[in-house]
């Protein structure tokens, strides 16, 4: 039986990873069905309640954890191992012990190593060092990468990049900014959302009535992080998109579905959570009775099927775009 560890994605909050995440659970489970996937997330808790899948286990990969206690400990073993010391003590500790029976570790970050996002470095730098240094064999699953013109990520990325099995870069930017490195590890690959095959479940039929879809249907899929962007400029990010909403219902005669693709229902952060903007863009909405809110937490194969069922989708999120463009 093989065993895999998966690093980066969650399945709570953002849709998207959990999207990357179930496409690989799929494509691996086709080919070894009996296969046994570790998934190290940075929202343990709440990834425990909601997985349902028998051949998937959780292990906690927050920050913290990593920092102060995966990768110390991945350290120590690199160096006993050296020394040709005993190791087996460190199996004691579950995420240790879990990494080291796997065969393969795939880090799932979907944005790593980026110009402009060094505060994330540290994070995307523990993720491949600490399976590394634990003598496994680490591979990037399709995400995007670079440039690499500041010094520090280029320096990080020329060092640790070059030990990966395999590095899948999402797209042609990317496969060029991993060129710039004289790396020979990289394939080109598609973004691994678009390979997940959603099962249609019944209760998402439940959202659509039957005189709402008798109208097209324009699906909206909001994102905190251009709110955010937008507060920074002074820009009413909710009021524009609720007239837009209102143009579409009352000029154009839509329907509109508000489809948040990051969502966190037990907090007003905004950091993987696009329920509170879509939430203020709905109360602003002059008729609602023409605009649906999807304010419930469901899985990325859910939201793909509700997509589907739209005659136009306006993303702004990149894995509903995906999920969109998959599905025509």
């Amino acid at each position: 039986m093989y065993e895999i560890s998966v690093i980066g994605p969650t399945l709570t909050g953002n849709k998207g990873a959990e999207g990357m995440f179930q496409s690989a659970v799929q494509n691996i489970l086709c080919v070894y069905p009996d296969a046994h996937i570790n998934l190290f997330t940075y929202y343990p808790d709440y990834d425990r309640r909601k997985n349902r899948n028998p051949n998937v286990e959780i292990y906690s990969a927050t920050p913290w954890n990593l920092a102060l206690v995966l990768f110390p400990l991945a350290c120590i073993y690199s160096i006993l191992n050296r020394l040709r010391l005993p190791t087996s003590f460190l199996n004691r500790n579950e995420g240790i012990s879990a990494l080291l029976g796997s065969d393969l570790v795939i880090d799932m970050g979907g944005i790593t190593f980026v110009d402009g996002r060094e505060l994330y470095l540290p994070f995307n730098v523990l993720c491949i060092m600490t399976p590394l240094l634990l003598n496994r064999k680490v591979m990037k699953y399709s995400q995007a990468m670079g440039p690499f013109n500041n010094r520090l990520n280029r320096f990080l990325a020329g060092r640790i990049l070059p030990r990966l099995e395999v590095i899948a870069a999402r797209g042609e930017v990317t496969e060029q900014n991993l060129r710039t490195l004289g790396l020979d590890n990289v394939v080109l690959a598609a973004d691994g959302v678009f390979s997940m095959r959603p099962h249609e479940h019944a209760r998402v039929k439940d959202y659509l009535r039957k005189d709402f879809t008798k109208k097209k249907v324009i699906g909206i899929s909001p994102s905190s992080v251009i709110e955010a962007h937008h507060d920074y400029d002074g820009i009413d990010y909710s009021m524009i998109m609720a007239r837009f909403i209102d143009h579409l219902i009352e000029e154009r005669g839509f329907n509109v579905l508000i489809v948040p693709h990051s969502i966190r229902r037990y907090t007003l952060e905004r950091k993987n959570n696009d329920l509170p903007v879509s939430r203020k863009i709905h109360d602003l909405v002059d008729d609602k009775r023409a605009c649906i809110l999807i304010a419930d937490d469901l899985s990325a194969e859910e939201l793909r099927v509700i997509i589907t069922s739209c005659d136009l989708f306006v993303a702004s999120r990149f894995h509903a775009m995906v999920s969109s463009l998959s599905e025509g």
